[in-house]
């Protein structure tokens, strides 16, 4: 029995046992700003503190790190907005590996753009455009930010259903030495359409689902060559002959859904999927299937999910996708656990992921990913 009839066996046995449902984190939440008078600012910043660790084969890697985040949206004009998200990240630890993949100190942009609001119900914006939006970390990561541009038209017909369509026109942020590359490449592009739809249906009850299309294209051969370490399907032996096998492009889609009164156990239960068309049928689809328990009890919030995945060799960009699940060529499993102390205005979050190869490989092995921090709600400057 193949993986996909495995899922949605699973999918409606949980369905039936009146135990699927899910928290609705994704970002129907890129809600359209309201318009404010030239001048005005407003911002926030939360604070982030914790410890990761992974391990592959011979290989591992164990850190400490402090992060500071800020989000600050400043009005030029009527219509048009400044958006930035500056995060600055100190981390320090022990790394023995093969690859250089670890993550680093660093002071960046988890997004900075300008919008430009001509309606009430368009947002066109240019700049630097997080992908958390879409939830789809094994298509790209969350943490994954390109500039370029986004155009988003979106309703809320009701405070009970929301629906919006987004495109956006990307460049997949990667460098190339001129030692990695034969010649002067072209521009790589990265570009999806999606339709997100979200509502609640009762009190109790509340869904999110999105669906849209992806396309990656003229990826550089350094992409090419990192990509065939954690999975891809890749010709070449060295970085500047690389190539990748398989083109990209294909379809995603998923929901999440959240049932259950409020001050009771509430039901989660997610889905996500994507399939690349231009790989054989093999090697292009990824799955999750999440599924848990979220209770808000005397002003705390406990929250557990289950994860299991699987993401087929050439499914997405392997360099793009999530490095906690281990990227492409793996299947397992994750486990996410929350405690938000929200009178305090304070979390604790523990995560561990775990994932073993589908098909064997020199430069791949059984991977293992914790995560334990401490984090800070957002508050106003």
């Amino acid at each position: 029995m193949g993986r996909s009839a495995k899922t949605i066996i699973l999918i409606l046995a949980v369905v039936f046992l009146g135990t699927a449902t899910a928290e609705t984190t994704s970002q129907l939440k890129m809600k359209m700003e309201p318009q404010s008078s030239a001048g005005h600012w407003a911002g926030d910043w939360k604070t982030e503190l914790g410890g990761v660790s992974h391990d592959e084969g011979k290989d591992e890697y164990v850190a400490a790190y402090a992060s500071v985040l800020a989000r600050v949206n400043y009005t030029l004009v009527k219509n048009l907005r400044l958006v930035a998200s500056p995060l600055v990240e100190v981390m320090g630890g022990r790394i023995q590996q093969r690859f250089d993949d670890s993550e680093k100190s660093q002071f960046s942009v988890i997004e900075a753009f300008a919008a430009y609001q001509p309606l009430k119900f368009v947002d066109l914006r240019a700049g630097i455009h997080s992908q958390r939006f879409l939830e789809l970390p094994q298509l790209v990561s969350s943490k994954g930010r390109m500039p370029g541009f986004q155009e988003i038209v979106g309703y809320d017909f009701s405070e009970r259903f929301s629906a919006k369509v987004v495109a956006q026109q990307l460049v997949p942020t990667s460098t190339s030495l001129s030692t990695e590359r034969q010649d002067k490449e072209k521009m790589p592009m990265f570009q999806t359409q999606s339709l997100h739809l979200g509502g609640i249906a009762s009190d109790w009850f509340e869904w999110d689902v999105v669906g849209g299309h992806f396309q990656w294209s003229q990826l550089p051969a350094k992409v090419a060559f990192d990509s065939a370490i954690d999975g891809n399907s890749v010709d070449g032996e060295l970085a500047p002959g690389s190539r990748f096998r398989y083109g990209f492009e294909g379809l995603f889609w998923g929901g999440e859904f959240l049932a259950g009164p409020a001050g009771y156990p509430q039901h989660v239960f997610a889905y996500r999927a994507s399939t690349n068309y231009l790989a054989p049928v093999d090697a292009a689809d990824a799955e999750m299937l999440s599924t848990g328990v979220r209770w808000v009890h005397r002003s705390i919030e406990y929250k557990a999910l289950y994860h299991h995945f699987y993401t087929e060799p050439d499914a997405s960009v392997a360099y793009y996708t999530t490095s906690k699940m281990g990227r492409n060529n793996r299947e397992g499993d994750g486990v996410e656990l929350k405690v938000d102390f929200k009178e305090l205005k304070f979390a604790v979050r523990g995560e561990f992921y775990t994932a073993h190869t589908i098909n064997e490989s020199s430069t791949q092995d059984t991977w293992n990913y914790y995560k334990l921090n401490l984090e800070t709600n957002y508050a106003p400057f």
